[in-house]
């Protein structure tokens, strides 16, 4: 074979691979428009799921290539099932399903204002009261409709306004004072603050803080000289219950309620109805809301109708907690009752046969005198 002839072969030859090389290419290419439409049908059957449908499951759902999309571009995702799932969660009290899912979700949609509005609520289930309210707050500053704005405006003042009216009525000034600092740090001119924290003050006997805070108003605002005179009544009592004298011989009220009690060491235990369910608190004078534990309360849970008001930080013998409060329908000590108490349940241990603490929101309802040689609680209206 001459030169030519050798170079005309070679010549030859490589075309005969590329063309070879092409037609590999084009049907590899083929076989991948014929895939998709398959690998998209699998994707969108997945989308039908049961209302039990896990985190994980709902999850999976969120295609990552339409991440970019709005929440309005989302129809083959059934953006309303996921809303409908999520709520779902939130009624049955499942809260560690639905946190994990709005995570997820809002990390691909963050201006979803009716998911935002979810994970709202359940923060108010879980976290402190006061965070949550704040939590509102800043949800304020993002993109939403007038519907959505006005829910926004209402769950806060909804939630700030039954939360004071709760903690003064149980006499929970410190926890109250504690509940409304960082609220009116969020709304410094708001009158409603403005008076519950100084209220908490002056019951409190903070007098420097109570006028601080009532700065704010004009000195001569009815609301805050109220508060002032408020102060002067309390230290004339205190003054003169340090007065009178301890060997004065106990004298059983005249009309009153007599409970007998259960000693148990240098304590009493009494026993009565809360919501009509047997219960035995201990008497704490120093408590300023009555107590359950957290395992007599989950035994009550499913069986009796109770308010959710929120969670707390809560001063204990073990430390602080967050502590959830809830407002039963009535607890009542023989013929005594006080209706729509708030009850805050704290981890308890070491009490055995005894179901919580009986506080002062309970005990100042009525001129209350304790006879521990005879073992009595008197209660009179």
């Amino acid at each position: 074979m001459t030169r030519q002839s050798r170079i005309g072969f070679l010549l030859t030859l490589s075309v005969l691979l590329n063309v070879f090389l092409l037609v590999q290419l084009l049907s590899r290419t083929d076989e991948s428009k014929v895939n998709k439409p398959e690998a998209e049908s699998m994707i969108s059957n997945q989308l039908g799921f049961s209302q039990t449908s896990s985190s994980s499951t709902l999850n999976a759902q969120l295609n990552p290539s339409t991440s970019q999309q709005s929440p309005e571009q989302l129809p083959r995702l059934k953006r309303d099932e996921l809303l409908a799932q999520g709520k779902q969660w939130l009624v049955a009290a499942n809260y560690p399903e639905l946190e994990l899912f709005l995570r997820d979700y809002l990390q691909q949609h963050p201006l979803d204002m009716d998911f935002l509005l979810l994970e709202a609520e359940l923060i108010v289930h879980t976290q402190l009261l006061s965070d949550a309210i704040a939590h509102y707050h800043s949800l304020k500053k993002l993109p939403m409709n007038a519907v959505q704005e006005q829910l926004v405006n209402t769950q806060i003042n909804t939630l700030s306004s039954q939360t004071i009216t709760q903690l003064q009525k149980a006499y929970s000034w410190d926890t109250l004072a504690i509940f409304v600092e960082p609220l009116l740090q969020l709304e410094p001119e708001n009158r409603d603050y403005i008076l519950a924290l100084a209220e908490a003050y002056a019951q409190q006997q903070q007098i420097n803080l109570m006028e601080n805070t009532l700065a704010a108003l004009a000195y001569e605002d009815p609301s805050a000289m109220r508060l002032r005179r408020l102060t002067l009544i309390t230290q004339t009592k205190d003054k003169s219950s340090d007065a009178e004298s301890p060997d004065i011989p106990f004298k059983e009220p005249v009309s009153a309620t007599a409970i007998k009690l259960q000693q148990m060491g240098d304590q009493y235990v009494v026993h009565g109805q809360l919501s009509g369910n047997n219960v035995a608190l201990l008497i704490d004078t120093g408590a300023s809301i009555t107590a359950v534990s957290n395992t007599y309360f989950q035994d009550l849970a499913n069986r009796f109708k109770i308010n959710f008001i929120g969670r707390f930080n809560v001063n204990t013998a073990a430390g602080k907690v967050l502590a959830p409060m809830y407002q039963f329908a009535e607890l009542k000590l023989n013929h005594a009752i006080v209706y729509d108490i708030s009850i805050i349940v704290l981890p308890m241990r070491n009490m055995d046969n005894v179901n919580g603490l009986l506080g002062m929101n309970f005990l100042r309802e009525f001129d209350f005198k304790i006879d521990q040689r005879q073992a009595m609680l008197f209660l009179k209206p």
